[in-house]
């Protein structure tokens, strides 16, 4: 499947990066961005941007079946409120995206295509969840729910989509 690459955001603030660890093998895969309203108290500013995919990250977290896995999110980010996890098998939902030109980008993309082999809802910050699910490559998708930023009026859901790859032996 080809898509079209999406416009670059005409605002330069972005969510906090994100990693997923694997807590018994501490193995990281770093997070791809999809779609994402943020709104930055320090920089007295916001981004908003809406993407029809999200390319993936080249790193991988190794993990063995039934691992618990974690996010952590850059220093200073707020506690999410609460973060939708879902799991997906890499085959099937990974596609090379062109642009307005027809040419093929060099980074391959998550587009959901199957239903998720594991999903769920985490209120709060403690975003550890069990990698139950058979040997092979996956994707696994974090939509989070960030708090209202206090004094800011019309900011919309503040919200961020992560997509990391993990590995499972």
């Amino acid at each position: 499947m080809i898509l079209p690459t999406p416009p670059p955001g005409e605002n330069v603030v972005f969510p906090p990066t994100s990693t997923l660890l694997t807590l018994t093998t501490r193995s990281t895969a770093f997070a791809g961005v999809g779609t994402y309203n943020w709104w930055s108290v320090s920089a007295n500013s916001g981004g908003k941007v809406t993407a029809p995919f999200i390319q993936l990250d080249p790193s991988f977290a190794i993990a063995v079946a039934g691992e618990q896995a974690q996010l952590y999110f850059q220093d200073g980010s707020p506690t999410p409120q609460s973060t939708v996890i879902e799991v997906f098998p890499a085959e099937g939902n990974v596609a090379t995206p062109t642009n307005a030109q027809g040419i093929p980008n060099k980074t391959p993309a998550f587009v959901r295509q199957t239903d998720p082999v594991i999903s769920k809802t985490i209120d709060g910050g403690d975003l550890t969840f069990a990698l139950t699910v058979n040997p092979g490559e996956y994707l696994v998708y974090a939509k989070v729910t960030w708090p209202m930023v206090k004094g800011v009026e019309d900011q919309g859901d503040q919200m961020t989509e992560y997509l990391y790859r993990v590995r499972v032996q």
